[in-house]
């Protein structure tokens, strides 16, 4: 119990914090970053996602891994300090999260690890300003017990939370570019 307290914890943080990033991403300056890094690390987040669509824990650890190795290699620069503190915290998280669905073969625990995913990846996508896939936000009020979002490239909803049982619960909450 206490640990889904301090996941919540975190969240809550980095719901916060992806606020004030959004509003200052129009004045992004980075210094050193790919957007093929960053276009990977997209991809695998959603292959994850899908495969928890399809209640599939296996194929999510597979793609947790290959996330996990993805992020190792990826490392990104920013003129502004204060950035720079924010993506090396976030790194650390999604390195977290991706471990976390890549060691387990609990569809539980790998969809409360989505939830810290995503909004670490949607952190990161303000931050960085850059992203060749155009993703949608999506929410469902009723997972994980207090809604959780992922993100995806359709305006389809398929949610990663309830997978088979509820697949198609949930909504658009915004266009991430």
């Amino acid at each position: 119990m206490s640990k889904i307290k301090s996941f919540i914890t975190i969240t809550l943080i980095l719901s916060f914090t992806i606020f004030t990033i959004h509003l200052s991403a129009s004045e992004n300056k980075n210094s050193h970053f790919v957007d093929d890094d960053i276009t990977g690390i997209i991809n695998c987040y959603l292959e994850i996602k899908d495969a928890l669509v399809a209640d599939d824990t296996d194929l999510a650890s597979i793609n947790g891994k290959e996330l996990n190795t993805n992020l190792k290699t990826v490392y990104f620069e920013f003129n502004d300090l204060e950035k720079q503190k924010i993506w090396d915290n976030n790194h650390l998280f999604l390195l977290r999260y991706s471990e976390q669905i890549a060691h387990s073969s609990d569809l539980d625990i790998q969809r409360v690890a989505l939830r810290g995913l995503t909004l670490t990846m949607v952190e990161m996508l303000y931050l960085t300003g850059s992203n060749d896939i155009s993703l949608y936000l999506q929410h469902c009020s009723m997972a994980l017990n207090n809604g959780a979002e992922w993100l995806s490239v359709s305006d389809n909803i398929a949610n990663p939370y309830f997978g088979s049982s509820m697949v198609t619960c949930g909504e658009i909450l915004e266009r991430v570019k």
